[in-house]
C-alpha cells in the first residue's frame, strides 16, 4: 500500500513588514516604537508614502507570497469624500479581516487620534472639514511641539514620551472602548485600530 503523502503547512514569519501611506509620521513612529519595544519588524522607508497606498494589495500579495506577514497602516479621512477610495478601503478590510498574516491598522481621522488617546479619553466627532488638522490641534495641547512634517519626529523622544507613565496601555484600552465594533461607536466618530498591533505583537520592553 502506498504511503499517504502528508502535506505540511509552511509556518509564516513572525516578523511583520509594516507598510503605510504616511511618508513621515507613520514611518518614524513605527521605527522608534519597534526599537523602544524591541519588536522585530521590517520598517523600511520605501514601504511608506502615498504611492504605497495605491499599491497596497500588490505589496500585501508580494509579502504573503514569501510566507511573510504584513501590518497595513493608513488614515481614512482622505477617503471620506472619495466614494471609490472608501469602497476600496471597505473591501480591503473585509478581505483581510480574518487573515492571520494581514493586520489592518487604520485610523479615523488619522494616526494622531491614536497618539491623542495616550493623553485623553475621547471619541469626539470631528467636523468633516479638515478633521485631521483638528485632531493635531487637540494633540498639541499635550505635545506642543508636535508637527506632521517636523524633523523632530526623527528623534525617538516623542515616541518614548507617549509610552511613559502607563499612557500606552491607557491608549490601548480607550481604543478598544471606542472601536468600530463597540457599543460606543456611531458612524463618523473617531476610531483607531492601532491597538491591534500591540495585541498581536506585545512589547518586549
Amino acid at each position: 500500500m502506498a504511503k499517504r503523502k502528508i502535506r505540511t503547512r509552511e509556518i509564516h514569519s513572525a516578523r511583520p513588514t509594516i507598510i503605510g501611506e504616511g511618508e513621515e509620521t507613520e514611518y518614524w513612529y513605527f521605527k522608534h516604537l519597534c526599537s523602544l519595544t524591541k519588536t522585530s519588524a521590517e520598517v523600511r522607508r520605501d514601504n511608506f508614502g502615498p504611492n504605497v497606498l495605491r499599491a497596497f494589495e500588490r505589496r500585501i500579495k508580494a509579502i504573503l507570497d514569501k510566507n511573510g506577514s504584513v501590518v497595513v497602516v493608513f488614515d481614512t479621512d482622505v477617503m471620506e469624500h472619495d466614494m471609490a477610495k472608501r469602497r476600496w478601503m471597505q473591501a480591503l478590510k473585509k478581505k483581510y479581516c480574518d487573515h492571520n498574516d494581514v493586520l489592518i491598522c487604520d485610523s479615523y481621522p488619522c494616526i494622531e487620534y491614536w497618539f491623542l488617546l495616550h493623553y485623553a479619553d475621547t471619541h469626539k466627532l470631528y467636523s468633516a472639514l479638515r478633521p485631521s488638522d483638528k485632531v493635531v490641534k487637540d494633540l498639541r495641547s499635550y505635545m506642543p511641539a508636535y508637527s506632521k512634517q517636523s524633523k523632530s519626529v526623527e528623534n525617538p523622544k516623542w515616541v518614548a514620551s507617549l509610552r511613559a507613565d502607563g499612557q500606552e496601555q491607557a491608549a490601548r484600552e480607550r481604543a478598544v472602548k471606542y472601536a468600530e465594533d463597540s457599543k460606543q461607536y456611531s458612524d463618523g466618530q473617531s476610531y483607531t485600530n492601532l491597538y491591534k498591533f500591540f495585541d498581536k505583537y506585545p512589547p518586549k520592553a
